[in-house]
């Protein structure tokens, strides 16, 4: 039966198998060389029967431990699973070893062996303990046992012995004892962490979706089933079989070269440690299909080998063109509805404009009505002081009198007419659209505008407010900008009518490329605010409202002037203000 110590011995293979290939160098150290020391050194102290006895028993544990370890080792990689029993012999076979050089101890004082002979002997079994470290921790009770067994002896012996040499050097192996028992326990939790890590590894490689293979001096070296699939293979060994050229085509969709591709992202490995990129692959029936690789530089079990990971990426590179050829469809469509937007704005505008026709005819009649009234009066006056002969034109002071006065009057009609020209080209230039953006101030287009419609805002007795701090010229569409302003004034002085507001005033302020015109008629509902610039919506009713004039006036501003147009009410009523961009 297996004493409590062995109760245990659960221990990966791994570490089994690296404690068996290590004892098979230990061992022939332990008992073979050393033996041979021990008893030249101690012939002619200890009796020979003694001395025989004792090496035929270091050779026969040569023997089975050489035998056990390579027995083990051969179970580990056939992968056996019931390792224990001769495990357990093993640990046996070291421990019996151990034990035969504290028999050598006990005889070297027993038999009073010289100092010299004494202290040869004790170089040997500490060497051996020290070696114990590298040959049996990867076993934590093998390399206890040896050790306690090997080291125990001695340290009871020297203090047995006595004297102050001897009580010196044993305290010196008590604390090299307490050191090696740390030092041997860390380095087997190294070698079990390692093995639980070389484990993991084992199981990432073999069971993730992805390819993994591991690549060595430009070949496949070893694969998991995933890439076998990913390419089309039924068999790993198919598969490692096959040169790497063989499962691409000879350029990538970037045109480059395959192989000297492939160079120049190994070269990347071997420099750098690690490279990624996307792969156009060839499956084992020549189906093109795409994979992500990403490759790093590794060494294991001590060879430099590259890890690579392939991921199929057919479906998402697919989704991709699939993406690119709708987007680049989608463009063509937003396009030809950018198109079609426009031309529908270029025929909104010009139904705005034809929509407010009727208005300008009415603005036009109040701006001409002062100056066809002057003229009418004029030449009835004219016509009534040639009837009268009011003039005694016999006469040369009488003759200059009527000169004068006749031409004082004609001078005063070119003068009307001059007027009624002028109101006809704000008015023409007002519906002529403009090619070109031209350099003005915003003064001379407030004027403008104020030209057309000013008589008809004092006809309905609107006082008209101007503060102007902004002289500078800018390139502008000034029709277009009309449009805005006189839509804008047009608003307020409806909005006037509407309410019957009285002492109604309009005051337009201009600032840099701003101008701000506001008005005491009330403001606008709350409710409505954030739609007045909606197509085709009014607060006025149906025959003295298209719905299209701020929304119009809002595309002059916002696309022809890349500017912006803002509504806010204040106290007494509202405020636009019109921000003007670069042309």
């Amino acid at each position: 039966m297996k004493s409590l110590i062995f109760s245990k011995l659960d221990y990966h293979p791994n570490l089994i198998r690296g404690m068996a290939k290590a004892q098979l160098m230990g061992t022939i150290a332990a008992n073979f060389l050393a033996p041979i020391v021990v008893v030249f050194v101690l012939y002619g102290f200890v009796p020979l029967l003694y001395l025989n006895i004792w090496i035929a028993l270091a050779f026969i544990l040569l023997i089975i431990r050489v035998v056990i370890s390579k027995r083990l080792i051969y179970d580990i990689d056939k992968e056996k699973k019931n390792l224990g029993d001769k495990l357990l012999i093993s640990i046996i076979a070291s421990s019996f070893t151990a034990f035969l050089y504290a028999i050598v101890v006990w005889m070297s004082f027993l038999y009073s062996v010289a100092d010299i002979n004494l202290f040869v002997i004790l170089v040997v079994i500490f060497t051996l303990a020290a070696g114990s470290l590298s040959t049996l921790a990867s076993v934590f009770h093998a390399f206890i046992i040896f050790f306690i067994l090997m080291m125990m002896p001695i340290i009871v012996a020297t203090l047995i012995h006595g004297g102050e040499y001897y009580l010196i050097l044993s305290f010196i192996l008590s604390v090299f004892f307490l050191i090696h028992s740390l030092a041997g326990y860390k380095h087997y939790i190294m070698l079990r962490d390692a093995s639980t890590l070389q484990d993991s590894f084992k199981t990432i490689f073999n069971h993730t979706s992805d390819g993994i293979v591991l690549i060595k001096k430009g070949r496949f070296y070893d694969c998991n089933s995933a890439i076998v699939s990913m390419f089309g293979f039924s068999l790993k060994e198919d598969f490692l079989s096959t040169h790497i050229d063989k499962f691409s085509p000879k350029h990538q969709s970037d045109g480059e070269n395959s192989h000297r591709k492939m160079i120049a992202m190994m070269h990347e490995v071997s420099t750098e440690g690690t490279a990624s990129c996307e792969w156009l692959h060839h499956k084992k029936d020549a189906t093109p299909f795409w994979t992500e690789i990403v490759l790093t530089q590794i060494r294991l079990d001590g060879e430099d080998l590259v890890y690579g990971v392939w991921r199929d990426i057919d479906a998402r590179k697919q989704a991709e063109f699939d993406l690119e050829t709708l987007n680049a469809n989608l463009e063509k469509r937003v396009e030809a509805e950018i198109e079609k937007n426009r031309l529908n704005d270029q025929k909104l505008l010009q139904h705005s404009r034809m929509a407010q026709m009727g208005e300008m005819i009415s603005m036009i009649a109040h701006q001409w009505r002062q100056p066809l009234s002057a003229i009418s009066s004029t030449t009835v006056n004219l016509q009534l002081k040639l009837e009268l002969e009011n003039f005694d034109l016999h006469t040369e002071e009488g003759v200059d009198a009527c000169h004068e006065y006749f031409l004082q009057r004609l001078e005063n009609i070119e003068t009307y007419v001059q007027n009624l020209t002028h109101t006809i080209d704000d008015f023409r230039n007002f519906y002529k659209p403009n090619k070109q953006a031209i350099t003005i101030s915003l003064e001379e287009v407030i004027s403008k505008s104020l030209n057309v419609i000013q008589a008809s805002l004092e006809n309905d007795t609107i006082k008209i407010i101007q503060e102007y701090d902004s002289h500078m010229k800018y390139e502008l569409y000034d029709s277009e900008l009309m449009q805005v302003i006189l839509n804008i004034l047009k608003n307020a002085q409806d909005n006037f009518k509407e309410k019957s507001t009285q002492n109604a005033y309009i005051k337009i302020t201009t600032h840099d490329k701003c101008i701000s015109i506001c008005d005491n008629g009330g403001g606008i509902s709350p409710a409505i605010v954030e739609n007045i610039f909606d197509p085709y919506f009014s607060t006025k009713d149906e025959k003295n409202g298209t719905g299209l004039g701020l929304y119009m006036s809002k595309i002059i501003i916002e696309e022809h002037h890349k500017g912006s147009l803002h509504v806010s009410n204040s106290d007494d009523g509202v405020c636009f203000s019109i921000e003007l961009g670069e042309v």
